[in-house]
C-alpha cells in the first residue's frame, strides 16, 4: 500500500528494463493475479480477475514502473516473546538540522528470535511529546534481501512527515514490525502495541509524556494506527512491566487507510487477504463482503467508542487501492460516538495524497500539546 507508493511513484525502471527490485513486468502482474485469482484464498467474482488486471495496468501505465506483487503465502505468526529492555545497537547524527539526531536500532521486542526495532528521531528543542510513525507496506517486507530496505526506512512521502513533526519538537518514532509473507494477522498488531507500550513505558529515557503519544501511519500503516487509538490493550499477566502498559494512543493521524478490512479495490483485496490468511466471508446472493471473524477483529471501525483517540484522516479520491470511501465509514463512526475528528478528502488525489505537512502537524499540536 504505501510501500506500493515507494515502489511505483517516482521510480524508473532499470536500463535492463526490469523493476527497480528486479523481476519483470509481466512477472509481478502475474503473481498478484494468482494470488488474487487463487482459490485458496479468493474468488468473490469471475470478473475480479479481470478488474485487478485492470488496477495493475491503469496504475502502471500512470507511474511508467514496476510494481512489486505480493506473493502466496504460507505460515503463520507465531506468539511473541519480548525482550523487556532496550538494546542499542548505533548510535548516529541526523543531517535533518542542528542538534538533530537518530538513534537507530533501538531493540522494542522480539519474536521468533528476530529482533523488532525501531528509530529514535529526536528534535533540536523538544516540546516533550512522541509519536509513532508506521510506514506503509501492504503489511509485507519491503525487501528480503540483507541489503534491502527496512520497513522504517521509509519513503520520500513519509519521511518528509517525519522530518517536519522533529523540526516542530517531537520526538518521532519509526517502528518496524513482522510482516507477511513470513507473518501473518495479527503479528503486525501486536508488535504496535508493543511499540506503544515499549515508549510509554521507557517515556522518561526519551523524555516524552508518557499519557499523551501519537502516532501517524500511511496506508496499512495508517491501518495499524487506527487500532492503535481505539483499542486500549494491556497484558499485565506477562511478567515483563513493559507488557502492563497501555497500548492506546491519545492522537491519530490515519493517511489512505482501511477502517473497515472487507472493503476493498481489486488491487488492495489482494494485499489483505495475503495478510489475513485468508478470504473475508461473503453474502453470495448480495455479492459483498461481511464484516465478521478475523474480519471484524482486525477492523479499526468494529471498536469505536467515546473515549477514543482524536482521529485526523486524510484519503485521496482517486486512490485505487484503498477506496475512498473507507473516509466515511471511519468519519460517521467516529462522529456517532462523539470522538474528536477530522475528515480530509483530497480531490484527485492518489493512494499518496498531497497535502500541506502543517495540517498533520497542527492535529497533533492541537490534541497533544494542550
Amino acid at each position: 500500500m504505501g510501500w506500493l507508493r515507494h515502489r511505483l511513484d517516482g521510480l524508473e525502471p532499470r536500463a535492463d528494463g526490469r523493476g527497480p527490485c528486479g523481476g519483470s513486468v509481466a512477472h509481478r502482474r502475474a503473481v498478484l493475479l494468482k494470488l488474487l485469482a487463487a482459490d485458496a484464498h479468493c474468488h468473490v467474482a469471475e470478473d475480479w480477475h479481470r478488474q485487478l488486471g485492470v488496477c495493475i495496468a491503469k496504475y502502471v501505465a500512470q507511474r511508467s514502473v514496476v510494481m512489486e506483487a505480493a506473493k502466496t503465502i504460507s505460515g503463520h505468526g507465531q506468539r511473541s516473546k519480548w525482550l523487556p529492555v532496550a538494546s542499542i545497537i548505533c548510535l548516529c547524527a541526523s543531517g535533518a538540522g542542528a542538534n538533530e539526531r537518530v538513534e537507530k536500532n533501538v531493540v522494542y521486542g522480539m519474536d521468533s528470535g528476530l529482533a523488532l526495532t525501531l528509530d529514535v528521531h529526536y528534535p533540536a528543542e523538544s516540546n516533550n511529546h512522541g509519536v509513532l510513525i508506521i510506514p506503509g507496506s501492504g503489511w509485507h517486507n519491503p525487501g528480503n534481501g540483507y541489503g534491502d530496505p527496512e520497513l522504517k526506512a521509509g519513503y520520500d512521502y513519509i519521511n518528509e512527515v517525519r522530518d517536519v513533526l522533529v523540526r516542530r519538537g517531537f520526538t518521532v518514532f519509526v517502528a518496524n514490525h513482522r510482516s507477511a509473507p513470513q507473518f501473518r494477522y495479527p503479528a503486525a498488531v501486536e508488535d504496535v502495541r508493543r511499540a506503544v507500550r515499549f515508549i510509554r513505558h521507557h517515556a522518561s529515557r526519551f523524555s516524552i509524556d508518557a499519557t499523551r503519544l501519537g502516532a501517524l501511519g500511511h496506508s496499512s500503516g495508517g491501518h495499524l494506527v487506527s487500532l492503535l487509538g481505539v483499542e486500549d490493550v494491556t497484558r499485565e499477566e506477562e511478567e515483563d512491566p513493559v507488557e502492563g502498559e497501555s497500548s492506546k494512543v491519545q492522537a491519530v493521524v490515519a493517511i489512505a487507510a482501511p477502517h473497515d478490512m472487507t472493503v476493498w479495490t481489486p488491487l488492495g483485496l489482494a494485499f489483505a487477504v495475503a495478510f489475513m490468511g485468508e478470504r473475508p466471508p461473503i453474502d453470495i446472493q448480495r455479492r459483498v463482503f461481511l464484516r465478521e471473524g478475523i474480519y471484524a477483529e482486525a477492523s479499526p471501525v468494529t471498536y469505536v467508542t467515546s473515549d477514543d483517540a482524536a482521529f485526523l484522516l486524510i484519503h485521496g479520491t482517486e486512490d485505487i487501492v484503498v477506496p475512498p470511501k473507507q473516509l466515511g465509514i471511519m468519519d460517521e463512526a467516529l462522529r456517532n460516538a462523539g470522538v474528536a475528528v477530522e475528515a480530509i478528502s483530497v480531490e484527485g488525489g492518489s493512494h499518496s495524497p498531497e497535502l500541506d505537512h502543517n495540517v498533520i502537524v497542527e492535529s497533533f499540536e492541537t490534541y497533544l500539546l494542550k
